[in-house]
């Protein structure tokens, strides 16, 4: 009987060992995997900025009338703004800022978080931008 009491106790000893050590370790897996998910929020949000960006060079290029669009697929919320010349994709606190080679019509500011199309037209020597769903 003593025999069976101390092999429980042992175990109990070895449970308890191995629940501190997954409560020192989760947080820490926890926080990892929350930067690792803003990063790639960050990388994402860069990489529709930066396709937006070579749409406008691209539209520039094109004649009047012409249309392009662009899809983004964000997982938290992404906001776009147009103004003058100027472009601003937002997300997570970060924003990434470029200049358009020509004049948005109107300043216009979009809050996306979810697949969402934007239609870029050259209208004279300026663009109208909407946004729709895809």
């Amino acid at each position: 009987m003593q025999r069976i009491a101390q092999v429980s106790l042992e175990f109990l000893l070895v449970m308890a060992c191995a629940l501190s050590i997954l409560l020192i370790i989760v947080p820490m897996v926890i926080g990892i995997s929350a930067r690792s998910f803003h990063s790639n929020e960050l990388a994402r949000t860069r990489l529709f900025a930066s396709n937006l960006k070579f749409a406008l060079r691209k539209l520039t290029a094109l004649s009047e009338g012409s249309e392009l669009s662009l899809q983004c697929t964000p997982t938290t919320e992404w906001t776009v703004a147009f103004n003058s010349n100027t472009f601003l994709v937002s997300s997570g606190g970060t924003t990434f800022s470029y200049k358009a080679p020509l004049k948005f019509i109107g300043a216009k500011k979009f809050t996306v978080s979810k697949h969402a199309c934007f239609r870029l037209k050259r209208l004279h020597d300026s663009i109208n931008v909407s946004v729709e769903d895809c």
